[in-house]
């Protein structure tokens, strides 16, 4: 009986040993492909915004902050364009202010470098985002939704300048410092990453630089020696909120044309999105 147990013991064994080698093989290489690596990436990614608190001004390089009563949207049911609608005040809505709203991104794109030493990576990262303005009011003319106008007074008399309101475009270069957690799971390694950069805005046609913060949380898998597919979810804030000497548009005859002016726009941009892409060291 002890030497059929022995046997079986030894056959056993031999069966394992192969079967330890391969496994011993996959974890060297997932440890490999972390180590001194430099990786190329390339993603998707939907994101939601959270714009909040928006203000707008006129500014005067002599007299400074101009007062305006009113933020007005073109009226939804008039049956002209904007071009022509904005030459009179009495197109606009007074009944409330214009307060803008934005879609969600659906068409972003990241592209990535990174280099990788055992659990740590630093990613040079660049990406793309695009807020499209909400059209709130169902407006019969396309594009109109998008104009709105500072008025001085709260009456058809007033003077007033316009602006287009095209969305939020945000072109980022973030430089992220990540943490690999590996561990005996060779194909699904979760990571985090904690990044600062700069971000050029496209905001009511302007553009302007901000600096920014960016955090991401997800997990990479493996699908060969040298490539992973990787998702996660991410956090972008834009540090500051004031974006100053923006041109505004005079659609008709000013009564005071010393009083020309641009404007001080504040609004605090951040969000929240997923992507999924797919990574390559080399």
């Amino acid at each position: 009986m002890k030497c059929k147990i022995t046997k079986i013991a030894i056959i056993m064994l031999g069966l394992l040993l192969p079967f330890q080698a391969f496994s011993a093989s996959l974890v060297s290489d997932a440890s490999d492909s972390h180590t001194k690596s430099v990786s190329l990436s390339a993603s998707y990614k939907l994101s939601t915004p959270f714009f909040n608190h928006f203000l707008i001004r006129e500014t005067n390089l002599t007299s400074g902050i101009i007062a305006n009563k009113r933020v007005l949207g073109l009226k939804n049911d008039i049956l002209i364009n904007a071009d022509e609608a904005i030459k009179n005040l009495s197109n606009f809505d007074f009944s409330e202010d214009y307060v803008p709203k934005y879609k969600n991104s659906l068409y972003g794109l990241s592209f990535l470098f990174g280099y990788s030493f055992k659990n740590l990576k630093v990613e040079l990262e660049g990406l793309y985002e695009s807020f499209d303005v909400r059209d709130t009011k169902n407006h019969i003319i396309d594009n109109n939704y998008r104009y709105f106008a500072l008025s001085k007074q709260d009456n058809l008399n007033s003077d007033y300048v316009t602006l287009i309101n095209n969305g939020v475009k945000l072109y980022s270069v973030i430089l992220n410092i990540c943490y690999d957690f590996i561990g005996k799971n060779t194909s699904l390694t979760p990571f985090l990453c904690v990044g600062i950069g700069e971000d050029i805005i496209n905001i009511f046609d302007a553009v302007r630089f901000k600096p920014a913060f960016h955090a991401k949380m997800g997990f990479n898998y493996r699908i060969s020696e040298r490539a992973f597919l990787f998702m996660d979810m991410y956090y972008h804030k834009i540090i500051g909120n004031q974006y100053s000497s923006i041109s505004v548009k005079y659609p008709k005859v000013l009564v005071f044309p010393s009083t020309r002016s641009s404007v001080l726009a504040e609004l605090d941009i951040g969000y929240l999105g997923s992507e999924v892409g797919i990574r390559i060291f080399i």
